[in-house]
């Protein structure tokens, strides 16, 4: 099973991790400052495990990618860290984007939504008299 770790607890890093969670990654969060209860919930429910107030590098280091909240900056020492040992790091959008690319583009929202009907003007265009 492929191991990701999601670095940043906010609503994308929680959602990246949930995501991954329902695509059967072995899936772990970390984020440096305090996860906010909120989140905490939802990734109880979904038996996501994480920390908070610091990184577990070890943990970390052992994942076949990272996925980096856009709030952590590249300069981060355990961004770095990640890097040096040649771990990939994608973007929150990107690991959301290769799960939306895996399903048939012909079910995509966009090509099957129909436009909205026309709405009839009451106000008439003819001028009176």
């Amino acid at each position: 099973m492929k191991k990701i770790a999601v670095l940043g607890g906010g609503i994308s890093g929680y959602g990246s991790a949930i995501l991954a969670k329902k695509k059967e990654f072995d899936v772990f969060l970390s984020d440096m400052g305090k996860i906010a209860d909120r989140y905490k919930a939802k990734l109880d429910e979904w038996q996501v495990p994480y920390e908070e107030g610091g990184h577990t590098e070890e943990r970390i280091l052992a994942a076949h990618e990272v996925v980096k909240s856009p709030g952590i900056p590249e300069t981060a020492p355990i961004v770095r860290k990640i890097r040096a040992a040649g771990i990939p790091v994608i973007s929150e959008m990107e690991f959301a984007g290769r799960t939306w690319a895996g399903r048939n583009a012909s079910a995509s929202p966009a090509r099957t939504a129909k436009p909205p009907p026309r709405r009839s003007s009451t106000r008439s265009c003819a001028t009176p008299g």
